[in-house]
């Protein structure tokens, strides 16, 4: 599932070779689980962004598209990078709890 993701991010594989490639999965999981914020997407009305503050590469944190599997209340990752500017209308926040 995730092994697609450095081919199209490089900043993932480049994080994944500084700070080791068996630890993007997980990462990848605690920023499904445990987000910091969560966007609306501005691509598909399925689809929210992830972010996770906690999990950063060169200071910017990892985003992680999901969209919705559809007659479930499932998701699926779409993809995973570092940035620091999201898609889409904030819809929670860890702050706001």
């Amino acid at each position: 599932m995730f092994e697609h993701i450095p081919d199209h991010h490089p900043e993932i594989k480049l994080a994944g070779t500084v700070l080791g490639a068996g630890l993007i999965k997980p990462a990848i999981a605690q920023a499904v689980n445990s987000p910091t914020k969560i966007y609306q997407s501005t691509t598909s009305s399925e689809s929210q962004v992830f972010v996770c503050d906690n999990v950063t590469f060169l200071d910017n944190p990892l985003v992680v598209p999901i969209r919705r599997v559809a007659g479930t209340a499932d998701g699926r990752v779409q993809t995973a990078y570092f940035a620091n500017e999201y898609p889409g209308t904030l819809v929670w926040s860890a702050d706001n709890e």
